[in-house]
């Protein structure tokens, strides 16, 4: 039977198609994965690399279904990283085996390899490892010389951020008590909007009938987040969006307007929403801007940022950035304590989005226009997008059990609710849907923890599945952080 799919709210559908128009990543100046961030875990020359055939290789690799390359080491040595490189984009299905007591064992499976591909995964001790190409996309394939690498460092700094919709966490039992071991950083999205005038306010929400403030609703959200807390800490922000305008274009010059002409009234409204809140642990304010399309609006909204800053002293600004504009001002790059780096609703060219290498893509694009990744976190999507790129967000705890660990592809016929011409309406859709399944978001979180980024950031809580489940992705994030810490 189909799966009722939860999706977003209009709202959020309607900021995020505008995504859909974005023009394709252009090429980065600078490069991550080209930097070699993992040289000094590479253990690669202990080894040797052997073909299926038993021939040695020293560069590149060619093969077709079926082949593997094996790393042999003269004694068994601890991996918990192999990093690939595909010259072109061919493969589909891959996996991972190490020698244990005499059999090749899977450790790892996944679909792309591509340019760059960071293969994460649990401590693993053996002498040979082997990476297996199951499925190309014709048959064929040319990967370069592998890397095999044993990462063990300590980061005390590695965020793990969640935007989290505050009228999601109105029963206590929205909260998985064991997701927060994971995460660090809070983000409350929906209930504080401003004005034409710059004027903060609290959005309304309907609850069971009836109108309850989104300062009620912020209230009872943090109560939740806090009588779930454990031993475990973590920081609190509160999201703001701003006037919604009847298109793109009006819009942002509603938002021009405001950081230009309103910016004292904006900031003085945030300084008392901060001073309200700053008894039940919220330490700074997020601005979730589908983002200045034009010169004039990054310049206004670099203003405002540095204003926001000077208005609020000690307390954090964060924005949301999209590997698609990123235009702001020297100044406010040094105003904006934290980035968020949406690396999702991306599509790449088999229509998938969220893909491994949109991550890289994204985090080099923040590399190219000056942005201290130390600040940045990469986004990571739970949800699904069919491969046509239709304005569908499909939760991932409803196709997890689907997934597995591993497969990032859903293709089971689901129900959904989709706004069209002004309602909603119910469809069934047998499109496939495009997820990141545990062992991505573990690459994701290894590449992020290894090449210096500030950390990762989730869209958003209420889409994980239950710790109990074994398939949880906060999960995920956690056992990754785990594997790197030394």
């Amino acid at each position: 039977m189909p799966t009722t799919t939860r999706l977003r709210t209009r709202l959020l559908a309607l900021a995020l198609a505008a995504i859909l128009l974005i023009l394709p990543l252009s090429a980065c100046g600078k490069s991550v994965e080209k930097s070699k961030f993992y040289s000094a875990y590479s253990i690669l020359e202990q080894a040797k690399l052997q073909t299926a055939d038993g021939a040695f290789a020293s560069a590149s690799f060619h093969g077709s279904d079926g082949d593997w390359l094996d790393i042999v080491f003269p004694e068994k040595v601890r991996a918990n990283t192999l990093v690939l490189s595909e010259k072109g984009d061919n493969i589909t299905a891959f996996q991972i085996l190490a020698n244990i007591n005499g059999n090749f064992t899977p450790i790892y499976v996944q679909d792309k390899i591509g340019s760059f591909r960071y293969c994460a995964f649990e401590e693993v001790t053996s002498d040979t490892f082997r990476l297996q190409i199951d499925e190309t996309k014709d048959g064929t394939f040319t990967l370069q010389k592998p890397d095999i690498l044993y990462a063990r460092h300590t980061r005390e700094d590695f965020r793990v951020t969640t935007y989290a919709i505050a009228d999601r966490l109105l029963s206590p039992d929205s909260i998985d008590p064991k997701h927060l071991s994971a995460i660090t950083d809070f983000i409350l999205f929906g209930a504080v909007r401003f004005d034409e005038s710059g004027k903060l306010y609290y959005q309304d929400f309907d609850v069971d009938g009836k109108t309850v403030s989104g300062k009620e609703v912020l209230q009872t959200a943090i109560q939740n987040l806090h009588a779930a807390q454990g031993d475990n800490q973590f920081n609190l922000y509160i999201n703001i969006l701003g006037p919604d305008g009847t298109d793109a274009d009006d819009k942002e010059k509603l938002h021009n307007t405001v950081f230009r002409e309103h910016a004292d009234t904006l900031c003085a409204g945030i300084v008392e929403m901060l001073d309200t809140f700053a008894p039940e642990g919220v330490s700074g304010v997020y601005f979730d801007y589908e983002y200045p399309y034009k010169a004039s609006g990054w310049r206004a909204f670099s203003q405002f940022l540095v204003t926001l800053k000077s208005s609020v002293g000690d307390r954090k600004i964060g924005t949301a950035l999209g590997p698609w504009g990123g235009h702001l001002s020297k100044e406010a790059k040094e105003a904006v304590d934290l980035y968020e780096i949406m690396a999702y609703d991306l599509f790449d060219d088999d229509g998938d989005h969220a893909s491994f290498a949109t991550g890289v893509d994204s985090v080099n694009f923040m590399l190219d226009k000056g942005y201290d990744l130390q600040k940045s976190a990469l986004g990571l999507p739970f949800y699904g997008r069919p491969a046509d790129g239709a304005a569908i967000w499909t939760d991932y705890s409803e196709a997890a059990e689907r997934l597995g660990r591993y497969s990032n592809r859903d293709d089971a016929p689901i129900d959904v609710t989709v706004w069209e011409n002004g309602q909603n309406v119910n469809k069934t859709i047998d499109t496939p849907r495009y997820l990141n399944s545990c062992q991505m978001v573990y690459d994701k979180t290894a590449f992020a923890y290894d090449c210096g980024l500030g950390g990762v950031m989730i869209w958003h809580y209420s889409c994980d599945a239950k710790a109990d489940t074994g398939l949880s992705l906060f999960e995920a994030i956690g056992d990754a952080v785990q594997s790197r810490t030394a």
